[in-house]
């Protein structure tokens, strides 16, 4: 229900406005402009019916005020006025009035303003909103790419220079490649979740046979690249999956990268796959530290949990991308940690 604030110091106008509003909206009443400034800070409401006449503070006061703060500057701003002088009614639009009822007004006459008033704002609301989505997707769309092409070039630069350099600048350079190859990881994350929102991406048109293969190669190879490959223990029936093998890859990639980054080297990493019925289980489980059940409740596209207590990488875009995959191939993502001690997480794919 919509909040209306009625800041008028004449009590039977005040308690007409209030019996005539309040079975539509929930109501807040001020007898003078500075009570009725300190609620509009306070509880902030959807609209405000104000007088301009009153002791002390007058509406163009409250007004005024309002619209310096950045929390009620926005609020629609109505004047009740007993003045029906175009100067005065001008001076109050000047200040940021939307509009203005002049005394004595009809129940229908308060009722339209306030539904005009309302309307307007909403309508307001859904524009910025539609410009902030748009910019959004703007952004979002074309950052990844961008950033792909300056690494991808930044990385040839870097490979020609340590070839022909000298072993005093390998160290350098060996530093900078490794970053290039972190934002290198980055904008590909960037662009899969990018392309994932945009509907670019498309599921699997034909069953990919062998696909444990796939998914033993790309645990492999991305525990290789963290050194953590003798930290694996592979266990994965043979299947063959609804879901196209670059996907499968990088599911694998974000999942075994979580597991080693948040698990000591020296602990295992386990990786099971188990076919039942006419879906394959995919377990992977490490003895890291853990999330807690609102951590795992709010798994989401860049977030990160204990950034503050734990130095880490990353955009927390990873499970979101293993996530939207899955599900764009009919599967699911199932999260269970004991905090401190390990996390399990289960994929369900669909079987061919």
């Amino acid at each position: 229900m919509k909040t209306i604030l009625v800041i008028e110091d004449i009590d039977i106008t005040r308690e007409l406005i209030v019996h005539t509003l309040r079975q539509d909206y929930h109501i807040l009443e001020a007898r003078d402009g500075i009570e009725g400034l300190e609620i509009a800070r306070q509880h902030p409401p959807n609209l405000i019916l104000c007088d301009i006449a009153m002791p002390d503070m007058d509406g163009y006061q409250v007004i005024s005020e309002l619209r310096k703060d950045d929390q009620t500057a926005s609020i629609p701003f109505i004047f009740l006025t007993a003045f029906d002088e175009r100067e005065a009614i001008r001076y109050g639009m000047a200040l940021g009035a939307d509009d203005y009822l002049t005394k004595p007004f009809s129940v229908e006459e308060l009722r339209t303003a306030v539904r005009a008033g309302l309307q307007k704002k909403a309508l307001h609301d859904k524009h910025l909103h539609q410009k902030m989505d748009e910019l959004r997707n703007n952004i979002t769309t074309a950052l990844p790419h961008e950033l792909r092409t300056v690494v991808m070039v930044l990385e040839g630069y870097l490979q020609v220079m340590m070839d022909g350099s000298n072993e005093e600048n390998q160290s350098l350079l060996l530093t900078m490649n490794q970053y290039a190859e972190r934002l290198h990881r980055m904008s590909d994350k960037f662009l899969w979740y990018t392309e994932l929102q945009t509907g670019v991406i498309k599921p699997a048109d034909h069953p990919l046979q062998d696909a444990h293969k796939i998914i033993t190669e790309a645990a492999i190879k991305h525990a290789t690249s963290l050194n953590r490959q003798d930290d694996l223990r592979l266990q994965l029936a043979p299947t063959a999956l609804c879901i196209v093998p670059e996907q499968l890859s990088v599911i694998m990639r974000e999942l075994v990268e979580n597991a080693c980054q948040y698990s000591e080297a020296g602990t295992p990493i386990h990786i099971v796959g188990e076919p039942n019925n006419a879906h394959y289980f995919l377990h992977i489980e490490d003895q890291g530290r853990g999330m807690t059940p609102e951590q795992i409740a709010e798994v989401g596209a860049f977030m990160q949990f204990e950034r503050d207590t734990y130095e880490q990488q990353g955009t927390g875009l990873g499970l979101v991308i293993t996530k939207r995959l899955l599900e764009l191939n009919g599967g699911s993502l199932t999260i269970h940690s004991d905090y401190g001690q390990s996390t399990h997480v289960m994929c369900t794919l669909s079987q061919s």
